[in-house]
């Protein structure tokens, strides 16, 4: 299928309600996941048919972190402690719900992310991952701090989640450089086995949210 260069949605966009749709049926039939929200900013990949192959959540500091609501500090303090380095809110970009049609699109896509997170001038990533989607990331090279375990007891509607905290999600960052030079750097590689992206936090890449 011939792809289109990324996308950048926001609330008014004319592909924004098919992406949303997308995002909340693949949630729905991997997880059983009801989702009614998403980040008012969405990144996409689009077929030659206008068709979204590829979606994802993007969160900034400006618009609160749901990753966030594992934690008992916030994500700032938590990297800063954890790397023994100072950093700002304003530096990380939230990635979540992360869809793909074709498991071997899902790198690819990825590196549309971190380019447009580039660009953006972030310098750290974080998401909630899946174990699944933990071990695709690990092995397309992308490194991964751990910060927490995705608790559901820190969720007020974690019923509606379905099947998702059975996949044992946790909260993770990755510094933007090292993204940067190890999957946008490695553009002409083959993607063979690539897994499906199906984040939940996702939100992160995943949480259904």
């Amino acid at each position: 299928m011939q792809l289109r260069s990324r996308v950048i949605l926001n609330s008014s966009h004319p592909n924004r309600r098919q992406a949303e749709q997308f995002i909340a049926s693949t949630f729905h039939a991997h997880y059983g996941a009801e989702i009614e929200s998403l980040p008012s900013t969405l990144i996409v990949r689009l077929g030659s048919n206008e068709q979204v192959t590829c979606a994802a959540g993007i969160r900034f500091s400006k618009d609160g972190f749901f990753s966030e609501k594992y934690l008992s500090e916030p994500i700032e303090n938590a990297l800063s402690r954890i790397t023994r380095t100072l950093i700002h809110r304003r530096q990380i970009l939230e990635v979540t719900s992360l869809v793909s049609r074709d498991a071997k699109q899902t790198a690819s896509f990825f590196r549309d992310i971190v380019t447009f997170g580039r660009c953006q001038g972030q310098s750290w990533a974080i998401f909630t991952l899946t174990s699944r989607l933990s071990d695709m990331m690990m092995r397309i090279g992308i490194p991964l701090l751990y910060i927490g375990r995705a608790d559901q007891a820190c969720i007020a509607d974690a019923g509606r989640w379905g099947t998702y905290y059975e996949q044992n999600p946790c909260v993770f960052a990755s510094p933007y450089p090292e993204i940067f030079h190890r999957v946008v750097g490695q553009e002409g590689e083959q993607e063979d086995g690539a897994s499906p992206a199906i984040g939940s936090g996702i939100d992160g890449f995943g949480n259904p949210a």
